[in-house]
């Protein structure tokens, strides 16, 4: 049996700040912070419909969402930032920030698994990069 999708999101998700979090409060709070993070990240799989969120290793997450259009991709991504400040507003010590990467492909493309993982690993380090100087002004 055949699927076909109209078409996919393939996301990235780094948490930003982890090895500062590790050296100034320990490993054990690190690790909440990855457990917060991916929980958050579970609640945007909840929320849209054939969306799933996977822990790709040590403190990346991968998305993969099929069947949207490109305004739901958008709702998707905006979704994530509303979740991340919502809890930042309640959080104590430790506010979450993460980068994030993607790409989207439309029925009909070619899918290159690599190609998609280095096209959106290289888009979520270059958010890094952005989110990292800009919380150095």
């Amino acid at each position: 049996m055949e699927t076909f999708y109209k078409n996919m999101l393939f996301m990235m998700v780094d948490i930003n700040g982890l090895k500062k979090i590790n050296d100034i409060y320990g490993h054990k709070q690190g690790d909440l912070y990855i457990k917060s993070c991916g929980e958050l990240l579970v609640r945007i799989q909840n929320s849209f419909a054939k969306t799933y969120a996977y822990r790709y290793g040590g403190d990346e997450f991968f998305i993969i969402s099929y069947d949207k259009d490109y305004k739901e991709v958008r709702k998707i991504l905006q979704k994530i930032e509303e979740y991340i400040s919502t809890y930042n507003i309640v959080a104590l010590d430790t506010k979450i920030s993460m980068a994030i990467g993607y790409t989207y492909v439309e029925f009909g493309d070619r899918i290159d698994l690599g190609a998609i993982m280095k096209e959106v690993d290289e888009k979520m380090y270059k958010d890094k990069k952005i989110k990292k100087e800009a919380s150095h002004v």
